[in-house]
């Protein structure tokens, strides 16, 4: 069983936060109204809230992917789950896939096609533990 790096979630969450907090605390003293700085601390302390309750549920139901001789499922917390069976053969590659701007790791099966998004996975932990149960990767 894997789940999301600690280093990925957490840096992002506490980059945000920070960035975020910053610009709270810049808008605060940069304001020059009452209605300036309450503007401010709704907007900026609302931003917060939302990052650090979108980082509570991260770290409360985590994705995983667990890795067994016979399949690799991908348990998400809240969408469909995905499953790459050996049935079809043991070959594996990673792919980078992108959504816009955003480039994420995925996790590819060639021969059935079945593509499992890794966002927050180490590259190095899902390969060791396919390698460690079997499963082979392509260059």
């Amino acid at each position: 069983m894997i789940g999301p790096s600690r280093l990925q979630r957490d840096g992002l969450a506490a980059l945000l936060m920070l960035a975020i907090g910053f610009a709270l605390v810049r808008g605060l003293l940069g304001a020059q109204t009452t209605t300036g700085r309450a503007l401010v601390g709704a907007i900026f302390g609302g931003l917060l809230a939302l990052i650090l309750a979108g980082w509570l549920r991260l770290v409360r139901h985590p994705d995983l992917l667990e890795v067994s001789y016979e399949q690799i499922e991908y348990a998400p917390s809240r969408a469909q789950r995905a499953v790459i069976s050996r049935e079809r053969g043991a070959d594996l590659q990673f792919l980078a896939k992108s959504a816009g701007r955003i480039a994420f790791l995925a996790l590819s099966h060639p021969s059935s096609g079945t593509l499992i998004s890794l966002h927050l996975f180490s590259r190095k932990a899902v390969q060791a533990a396919c390698e460690s149960h079997g499963w082979r990767f392509e260059p």
